[in-house]
C-alpha cells in the first residue's frame, strides 16, 4: 500500500484569540483537551473541514448545525471588540514519507472581514514545494515587521508573490474546493469529495454523546447522505413555477374568454336588434316610397280626369240652361188654369215620398255599414284570441325556463313566484319585486364570485409576491457578491496604490523622505476613505514644503550675493569707465579733496598736485623710483598740492600743500625727480623746484621739510614711518601714470571678469535651486493620483446603495409578501365562508356558470313579463272587442227597424196620391196636370239638372284644386319619403359595412345600389325577425351595458369602452388596450380564444417535457445516481463491518420504506422505475411514473397552501433519502440469526458493545466514502466530546480501533488524555481560557505510548508526567 498523506500540522494566525499558533500531530494524531468554553470545540472547527474545502457557512462552523455564529465573528469579534478590519489564516500541513524523502504539502484559507460590509474576503493557497509556514515562508509582511515589530498578514496578491511558482492562490470555494481535492484526495467527482466532508461533520457532531443510541447513528447516517443538489432542482421548481403561473394565466385567460363571449353574445343580439331595425326601417321607408309614389301617380290621374269633366260639364249646363228657359216659359202658361189647387196637394204627398224614400237608402246604408263593421270586429276579435293562445304558449314555456334555470342558478326565490297556483300572469308590482328578487340573488352571486375572484386574485397576487420577494433575494445577493467584488477590486486598488506610491517613493530623487515618511503615508492610505487621501500625500507635502521652503532660502541667500556682486560689478565697470575716460591716474583721495581740487579746475587757480609736476630723473632705477613714491604717499606728498602761493580752503573741503622751504644742503627729492610742468596748470618750474627741495632724502630734516629715504622711510616732524615695498612708481611720471592706469584698467578687467564669472556661478545655483523646486513639483505632481482609488470607492458606495436598496426592496417584498399572504388567508376564509352557505355550488366556476344562468334567467323573466303584458293587452282587447261587437249588433237592429217603418210610410203616402190621382182624372184634367206635372218635373228636373251640375262644378272645381293641393302633397311626401328612405337605405348601409353581424346575406357583404340594399333588407328582415324582431333597440341596448358594466369589471386589462355613437345613433363596444388596433367584443373574444389554446398547448408540452424530459433524465437521473451511491456505500461499510466482527457481528441495510396508501407508489417499484432507461419503458410504466410525480406535485401545491413555500415542499417530496430508512442488525456468537438494534434491544448490549454499534458503523462510512480517493488520501475523522458516556476501558478500545483503521483524527474532550498502551503516539493539547477572557493558553503535551510529556516552549527538556 503507497504511503498515504497524513496530518503534520496546523495553523491559526490572527483568528478568533489565536495570533499565532501552530499545532502539532503525532503521526497524524491530535488530542484538544479541557473544561466547556475553553474553545477546544472552536479551534477543532476552525480547522476541519473549513480548511479541506472553504465553505464558511454559519452551519459548518457549529458542530450542533446553529447558524448564529458567522465567520465574521471569529475575525472581528463582537461589536464591543474596536476591530474594524482584519485578516487571518487557518492552514493544515500534510506530509507523505519520512524524512528526508518526506514531501509536505499544505492548504489553508485567507480571510478578510472588515465591519460594516455584508461579504468576508476569501482566497485559498496551496504550497507545493516542499516549503513550510513558519519555517521556510511567513504569512505576515516580514519587511514591516522588522520594521515595526508587528505582524501585517499578507492580503491575497502579496500571498501569490510571496508563493511564486511553488504554490498557487485561488480566490473562489469552489476553485479551493477542487484544488484541495486535486492535491490530496483525487476524487474524480466533486460530489464524492462534498459527501465525505459532509459525512466529516456528521461524524464530528457531538449528539453522539449526547443521545447514545441506534436512532441517533440512524439520524447521523440520513444526514451523511447527500440530498439531491438544489441546483439539479431547480429547473424542476422553475418549469413548475412557470407552469403554475402559466396555468393561473390559462384560468384568467378562460375566465376571460367566457366573459368576453358573454359580451360577445349580448354585443352580436344587439348589434342584430339594431340591423334588424335598421333593416326594417328601410323596408318601410322603401314601402311609403312606394305608396308615394302611387298616391302622386293617382293624385295626376284625378286632376286629368277632374279637367275632363269639368269641361263636359259646362257644355252640359249650356244645354241645360236652355231647355229650362224654354220648359218655364210653357209652364206659366199652364200655371192659370183651375186645378192646379189638387195638383199643389199631390205635389206636396210626392214630396213627402220622396224625403221617406231618402231616408229609407240612408238607412238601408247604415244598416250594411254596421254590418261590414260586425264582420270586421269579428276577425279581429279571432285574432286577439289566436294570439292571447300564443301568449299562454310562450309564458308555459318561459315559466318552464325559468324552473330549469333557477335549479342551476340554484335560486330558491322563484318557487316563491312561480307556485303552484298556475296563474298565467302576475301584476306589475309582482314581477318588479320578482326582477328584485333576482337582482338580489345576482348580488350574492356577484358577491360570492367577487370574494372568489378576490381570493383567486390574492393567491396569484400572494404567488407573485413570493417570486417577487425570490427575486428580491436574488438581486439582494446578487448586490451583496456586487459589493464582496467591488470592495475586492478596493482592497486590490488601495493594494495597487500602496504599491505605485512604494515605487513612487523609491523613484524618489528630491523630495527628502525618510521611512517614517512612507510609514506616515502607509497608515494614512490603510484608512482610506475615512482619512482623505489628502492625508495620504500630507507627510511626502510635507517633505516637500520643507525641502521647497530649503530651496527657496538658498535661492534668497545666493539672488542676495548675486545681486551683490552685480552691483560690485556695475562699480568696477563703472570704475573702469573712469580709468578708460580719465588722462592721468590718481592717488586715493577723500571726498572732500575731490571737491576741492575739482572747484580750483573750474576756478582756474595756479597749481597742480606734487606726481604730476615731476617726473624721475633718469638713472633712477625703478625699485628707488618705487620706494620713493610709497614714501611719499605714506608721508600723505604724493598727492600734495603745489602753488606759489598758499591755497585757499573753503568749509567743507580738505586740501594739503606743500610750503616751499627748499633746503640747500644735502640730497633732496630734486636730486631723484625733475619739474615737469602741467599744462595749463600755471607753475613754473622754479615752483616745482622749490617744493622738491623741501623734502629731503635722509633721517633728519630741518624744521618746515620733510625727509624721505630710498629705501621707503619718511620723516614728517615728529611723526616718521616705514612703508611696505611696491613694485614699482604709478603716479609719478608720465610713463608710470601710464602705465599704472594699464595695470589698473587689467586689475579692474579681471575684476569684472570673476564679478561676471561669480555671477553666473550664481546664476546657475539659483537655476539649480529653480530646477530643484520643479523637480521637488514636478515628482508631487507625480504622486499617484486619487482617481483610481476614488472610482473604486465610488463602486463600492453604488453597490453598497444597490445593496441596500436591494436590502430594502427585499425587506419591501417580504412585507408584502406576508401582508399579501395575510390578504390571501382573510379573503380564502371569507370565499370559503361564502361558499358553506351554498347547496350546491363549491367552486368559482359554478358561481360564474350560476351568474350567467342567473342572467339567462333574467333575460327569460323579462320575455315572460313581455308575454304577460301582451297577454293582458291582448285579454283586455278581447274584451272590448266583446263589447264592441254587442253595441254594433244593438245598432244594426235599430237601422233594420227604421228602415221597415220608413217603408210603411211610404205605402201610406203612395195610397194618397193615387186617390188624387183618381180624383183629377175624374175632372178631366188630368192631361192638362199631367202635362204641368211633366214641365215642372222637367222644370224642376232642370232646375236641380242646374243646381246639380252647378254644385258639381263646384265640387269639381273644389276637388280640382283638392286634387292639386293633393298632388303637390303627394309630390312633397314623395320626396320626403324618397329621401327618408335614403337615410333609411344609408344607416342600414352604414349598419351593415361594420361587419358585426354575420351568418346573413354573406353574398351581400357588400352590397351596390338601392336595389341591392333593398334585397338586403328584406333578407335581415326575414331572417332575424323570428329570434328578435319583437325585440326593441332600447331593452338591448340596456341588457347590453348591464352586462357591459358586468364584464369590464373582470377584463379590466381589455380596456372595454361603451360609447354611443350619435352618427350612427348605436351603441359601440370596443377594447382599446391597443389604442391603434382596437377590437370588436367578437375579436377579442377570437383572440382569448386563440390565446387559451395556445396557453393549453403549452401547457401541455410543458407538462410533458417536465415529466419526461426531467423527472426521467435530469431529476431523475440525479435522483437514480444518488440511490446508486448510497447503495454502493452501504455495501462497502457491511464489507468493513464483516471484516471486524470479532464476535459481535454489525451489518447496515438502507431499505425502501412502504408504501403510505394503497393508491402510493411504493419506493421499491419507484426506485426500480427511475433505475430503467427512458428508450425501454413501457408507455404505462411511463404514465405510473408521470401520474405518480403528478400526484407529488399536486400535493406539494396543496401542502403549500397550507404553509411553505411550493419549492421547500417539492424539495422536501423529492427526497429521496426519506424514501428510504436504515436498519442497523447485529449477532453475537451463539446467535442463529441477526437480530435488529433498536434502540430497546440497545440498552441491553454491554458497553463495549455499544460503543461497537454506534461507531464501527460510522468509522465503516467513512472508510466507504475513502474508497473513492486516491490511494495517498489523508484518512481523517474528526470528533467533538469524543466518546463520552463511554467506560475507560472501552474508550481504550475505541481508540485502539481508530489507530487499527489507520485513521487521522482531531478529537475534542473534557476528561479524555488519550494516554492509553493501544496509541502509539499522541500530540495532547490543553485549551485555557478561565472566564472567557479574551486569551486562550494552550499548554502541549506528548503521549510517546509510555508516559505523557509536558512540552516547555523554548526549552529543550520536557517535564515528564504520570
Amino acid at each position: 500500500m503507497a504511503q498515504r498523506y497524513r496530518l503534520s500540522r496546523a495553523g491559526l494566525f490572527n483568528f478568533w484569540l489565536y495570533d499565532d499558533e501552530t499545532l502539532e500531530f503525532d503521526h497524524g494524531r491530535l488530542l484538544l483537551r479541557g473544561p466547556n468554553g475553553a474553545g477546544k470545540s472552536v479551534t477543532m472547527q476552525s480547522l476541519l473541514p473549513l480548511v479541506l474545502d472553504g465553505d464558511k457557512r454559519p452551519v459548518r462552523l457549529d458542530p450542533f448545525g446553529s447558524r448564529d455564529r458567522k465567520i465574521e465573528f471569529y475575525l472581528l469579534g463582537d461589536d464591543q471588540s474596536g476591530v474594524q478590519d482584519r485578516i487571518g489564516y487557518l492552514w493544515l500541513e500534510f506530509v507523505r514519507g519520512e524524512a528526508p524523502e518526506a514531501t509536505n504539502v499544505t492548504v489553508g484559507i485567507g480571510l478578510r472581514a472588515t465591519r460594516g460590509r455584508s461579504a468576508v474576503q476569501f482566497w485559498g493557497f496551496a504550497i507545493t514545494d516542499g516549503r513550510r509556514v513558519g519555517k521556510d515562508l511567513v504569512l505576515y509582511d516580514e519587511t514591516l515587521y522588522l520594521k515595526e515589530g508587528q505582524k501585517y498578514p499578507l492580503d491575497a496578491t502579496k500571498l501569490a508573490e510571496v508563493l511564486g511558482p511553488g504554490g498557487q492562490v485561488v480566490r473562489t470555494q469552489e476553485e479551493y474546493q477542487a484544488l484541495v481535492n486535486r492535491l490530496l484526495f483525487g476524487y474524480r467527482d466533486l460530489g464524492a469529495y462534498a459527501d465525505l466532508l459532509n459525512l466529516m461533520i456528521q461524524v464530528r457532531s457531538p449528539k453522539l454523546s449526547k443521545e447514545f443510541k441506534p436512532s441517533t447513528m440512524y439520524e447521523t447516517l440520513y444526514s451523511a447522505l447527500p440530498p439531491v443538489d438544489e441546483d439539479e432542482l431547480a429547473s424542476l421548481a422553475n418549469m413548475l413555477e412557470d407552469l403554475d403561473e402559466h396555468a393561473a394565466h390559462l384560468e384568467e385567460t378562460v375566465q376571460h374568454r367566457i366573459h368576453a363571449e358573454r359580451l360577445y353574445r349580448a354585443y352580436d343580439r344587439y348589434n342584430r336588434v339594431v340591423l334588424f331595425q335598421r333593416a326594417q326601417a328601410a323596408r318601410e321607408a322603401l314601402n311609403a316610397e312606394e305608396e308615394a309614389q302611387d298616391n302622386v301617380r293617382k293624385a295626376e290621374q284625378v286632376c286629368g280626369h277632374l279637367n275632363i269633366a269639368l269641361s263636359e260639364l259646362e257644355q252640359t249646363m249650356g244645354e241645360v240652361e236652355a231647355d229650362a228657359d224654354r220648359t218655364e216659359a210653357e209652364l206659366e202658361a199652364l200655371e192659370h188654369s183651375e186645378a192646379m189647387g189638387i195638383q199643389r196637394e199631390l205635389d206636396g204627398i210626392q214630396q213627402q215620398i220622396d224625403l221617406l224614400s231618402g231616408e229609407e237608402a240612408r238607412a238601408r246604408n247604415a244598416l250594411r255599414e254596421a254590418e261590414r263593421d260586425l264582420e270586421r270586429r269579428q276577425e279581429n276579435l279571432r285574432k286577439a284570441g289566436e294570439r292571447r293562445s300564443r301568449c299562454e304558449q310562450r309564458i308555459a314555456a318561459g315559466r318552464e325556463t325559468l324552473d330549469r334555470l333557477a335549479d342551476a342558478a340554484e335560486f330558491a326565490g322563484h318557487a316563491v313566484y312561480a307556485g303552484a297556483d298556475g296563474g298565467l300572469v302576475h301584476p306589475d308590482d309582482v314581477f318588479d319585486r320578482w326582477l328584485a328578487d333576482v337582482k338580489a340573488h345576482a348580488e350574492r352571486l356577484e358577491r360570492a364570485i367577487t370574494l372568489g375572484r378576490q381570493e383567486a386574485r390574492a393567491r396569484e397576487r400572494a404567488a407573485d409576491a413570493e417570486r417577487a420577494m425570490g427575486e428580491a433575494a436574488m438581486r439582494r445577493d446578487t448586490e451583496e457578491a456586487n459589493l464582496r467584488a467591488a470592495e475586492s477590486r478596493f482592497e486590490q486598488t488601495v493594494e495597487a496604490q500602496e504599491d505605485a506610491i512604494f515605487r513612487w517613493y523609491q523613484g524618489l530623487t528630491e523630495i527628502p523622505a525618510s521611512d517614517e515618511t512612507w510609514r506616515a503615508a502607509l497608515y494614512a492610505l490603510r484608512a482610506y476613505p475615512d482619512a482623505p487621501y489628502e492625508e495620504v500625500m500630507r507627510p511626502f507635502r510635507r517633505a516637500q514644503e520643507d525641502a521647497i521652503g530649503e530651496a527657496m532660502r538658498r535661492e534668497h541667500e545666493l539672488r542676495a550675493a548675486m545681486e551683490r556682486r552685480v552691483e560690485e560689478k556695475r562699480a568696477l565697470e563703472g570704475e573702469l569707465a573712469e580709468w578708460r575716460e580719465r588722462r592721468d591716474p590718481e592717488p586715493p583721495r577723500r571726498e572732500a579733496r575731490i571737491a576741492s581740487r575739482i572747484r580750483r579746475q573750474r576756478a582756474g587757480e595756479v597749481g597742480a598736485p606734487l606726481y604730476m609736476a615731476c617726473e624721475f630723473r633718469d638713472g633712477v632705477d625703478a625699485r628707488t623710483q618705487a620706494a620713493l613714491e610709497r614714501a611719499l604717499e605714506a608721508a600723505g606728498l604724493i598727492d600734495a598740492w603745489i602753488s606759489p602761493s598758499r591755497p585757499a580752503v573753503e568749509p567743507g573741503e580738505e586740501e594739503v600743500w606743500i610750503a616751499p622751504r627748499p633746503a640747500l644742503l644735502g640730497y633732496t627729492l630734486a636730486d631723484f625727480l625733475r619739474p615737469t610742468v602741467p599744462e595749463g596748470s600755471g607753475l613754473q618750474a622754479v615752483d616745482v623746484e622749490d617744493a622738491l627741495r623741501t623734502v629731503v632724502i635722509g633721517d633728519e630734516a630741518d624744521a618746515g621739510q620733510a625727509a624721505v629715504q630710498p629705501d621707503g622711510r619718511y620723516h614728517l616732524g615728529p611723526l616718521a614711518g616705514y612703508t611696505d615695498e611696491k613694485p614699482h612708481a604709478e603716479w609719478i611720471g608720465y610713463e608710470a601714470r601710464r602705465r599704472t592706469k594699464l595695470a589698473r584698467i587689467k586689475e579692474l578687467e579681471s575684476a569684472i571678469a570673476v564679478a561676471e564669472a561669480e555671477i553666473a556661478r550664481f546664476a546657475e545655483q539659483i537655476e539649480a535651486m529653480r530646477r530643484h523646486r520643479a523637480q521637488l513639483e514636478e515628482e508631487m505632481r507625480a504622486f499617484p493620483l486619487e482617481e483610481p482609488l476614488r472610482r473604486a470607492r465610488e463602486d463600492v458606495d453604488r453597490a453598497k446603495l444597490r445593496l441596500e436598496e436591494a436590502v430594502l426592496s427585499h425587506r419591501r417584498q417580504a412585507e408584502a409578501y406576508q401582508e399579501a399572504r395575510a390578504k390571501w388567508r382573510a379573503c380564502e376564509e371569507a370565499w370559503v365562508a361564502e361558499r358553506s352557505a351554498w347547496a350546491r355550488l363549491a367552486q368559482l366556476e359554478d358561481f360564474v356558470e350560476a351568474l350567467e344562468q342567473l342572467q339567462r334567467y333574467r333575460d327569460s323573466l323579462h320575455d315572460v313579463r313581455r308575454f304577460s303584458t301582451e297577454y293582458v293587452h291582448v285579454t283586455h282587447e278581447v274584451s272590448q272587442l266583446g263589447e264592441d261587437i254587442e253595441r254594433i249588433t244593438a245598432r244594426a237592429d235599430a237601422e233594420r227597424e227604421r228602415s221597415v217603418e220608413l217603408m210603411r210610410q211610404q205605402e201610406g203616402l203612395h195610397v194618397r196620391a193615387e186617390a188624387l190621382r183618381a180624383q183629377l182624372r175624374a175632372l178631366g184634367i188630368i192631361d192638362m196636370y199631367e202635362r204641368q206635372k211633366e214641365l215642372r218635373a222637367r222644370r224642376d228636373a232642370l232646375r236641380r239638372r242646374h243646381h246639380d251640375l252647378a254644385a258639381k262644378r263646384r265640387e269639381l272645381d273644389e276637388k280640382a284644386g283638392m286634387a292639386k293641393g293633393r298632388l303637390e302633397q303627394a309630390q312633397s311626401a314623395l320626396r320626403e319619403k324618397e329621401q327618408a328612405a335614403e337615410r333609411a337605405l344609408e344607416a342600414l348601409r352604414a349598419e351593415w359595412a361594420l361587419g358585426l353581424v354575420d351568418g346573413i346575406a354573406e353574398e351581400l357583404r357588400q352590397p351596390a345600389g338601392r336595389q341591392a340594399l333593398a334585397r338586403l333588407a328584406n333578407i335581415v328582415y326575414r331572417e332575424i325577425r323570428g329570434l328578435h324582431g319583437s325585440e326593441h333597440e332600447g331593452s338591448a341596448r340596456q341588457r347590453l351595458m348591464d352586462e357591459l358594466e358586468w364584464v369590464r369589471n373582470v377584463l379590466v386589462d381589455y380596456a372595454l369602452e361603451g360609447t354611443y355613437d350619435d352618427v350612427l345613433e348605436r351603441m359601440m363596444v370596443r377594447s382599446v388596450r391597443d389604442r391603434n388596433r382596437p377590437l370588436t367584443p367578437y375579436a377579442l373574444w377570437q383572440e382569448l380564444v386563440r390565446l387559451e389554446d395556445e396557453q393549453r398547448l403549452y401547457i401541455q408540452e410543458r407538462e410533458r417535457e417536465l415529466y419526461e424530459e426531467i423527472f426521467m433524465r435530469s431529476v431523475g437521473r440525479a435522483i437514480r445516481d444518488k440511490i446508486n451511491r448510497a447503495e454502493a456505500w452501504v455495501r462497502q461499510m457491511n464489507r468493513f463491518m464483516s471484516q471486524r466482527s470479532n464476535g459481535f457481528a454489525l451489518s447496515l441495510e438502507w431499505q425502501p420504506r412502504p408504501a403510505q396508501d394503497e393508491s402510493d407508489m411504493s419506493a421499491e417499484r419507484l426506485v426500480a422505475l427511475l433505475r430503467k432507461s427512458p428508450e425501454l419503458m413501457l408507455s404505462e410504466e411511463m404514465e405510473d411514473l408521470i401520474r405518480h410525480f403528478r400526484t407529488r406535485i399536486d400535493y406539494a401545491r396543496q401542502e403549500a397552501e397550507g404553509g411553505g413555500s411550493f419549492r421547500e415542499w417539492v424539495y422536501q417530496l423529492l427526497d429521496y433519502r426519506q424514501w428510504f430508512e436504515f436498519r442497523l442488525f447485529f449477532r453475537k456468537a451463539g446467535m442463529a440469526s441477526r437480530r435488529e438494534l433498536t434502540d430497546s434491544q440497545f440498552n441491553v448490549l454491554s458497553g463495549g458493545e455499544k460503543a461497537m454499534a454506534m461507531y464501527i458503523p460510522l468509522f465503516a462510512a467513512v472508510d466507504a466514502r475513502l474508497s473513492d480517493a486516491r490511494d495517498d488520501a489523508p484518512r481523517i475523522v474528526c470528533l467533538d466530546e469524543a466518546f463520552a458516556g463511554v467506560d475507560d476501558d472501552n474508550v481504550r478500545d475505541m481508540f485502539a480501533l481508530l489507530v487499527s483503521l489507520d485513521y487521522d483524527f482531531i478529537m475534542t474532550s473534557q476528561q479524555i488524555w488519550g494516554c492509553y498502551d493501544t496509541v502509539p503516539s499522541l500530540s495532547i493539547v490543553e485549551v485555557h481560557r478561565p472566564l472567557d477572557v479574551d486569551v486562550v493558553t494552550l499548554i502541549r503535551f506528548h503521549w510517546n505510548g509510555r508516559v505523557r510529556v509536558m512540552k516547555v516552549p523554548h526549552e529543550e527538556e520536557a517535564v515528564h508526567l504520570p
